[in-house]
């Protein structure tokens, strides 16, 4: 599942990447300290986290999806490195700052 990327993005894509190509030519070792994280949530009932996902057209598509409120769930919560994959964390409730603050102290253990 990804979400759809709009004209506004390849500015701020271009933007990013002006910036790490800053960040190497000053600090040689940026990309090897890089980390990238998410996040999904897995509705026990066998959704996943789609939310992103809408239908567009013309015509009513005529689909719906059922979703059990306040449904069981957990959190996955993993990151990468150059050097290794940290996680999965797997969290019963959503994950908060502080949880996430937790696994960065972790993480640079």
């Amino acid at each position: 599942m990804l979400q759809k990327l709009k004209p506004f993005n390849k500015v701020k894509r271009l933007d990013f990447c002006s910036k790490v190509l800053e960040q190497m030519a000053v600090n040689n070792t940026f990309l090897d300290r890089l980390v990238f994280s998410d996040e999904a949530t897995f509705h026990l009932l066998g959704q996943v986290n789609r939310h992103n996902i809408r239908i567009r057209g013309n015509e009513n598509p005529h689909e719906s999806v059922e979703h059990e409120r306040d449904s069981p769930k957990v959190n996955v919560f993993a990151a990468l490195s150059r050097e290794k994959l940290y996680g999965p964390f797997f969290f019963i409730e959503s994950t908060s700052w502080e949880k996430v603050q937790d696994i960065r102290r972790k993480l640079s253990d």
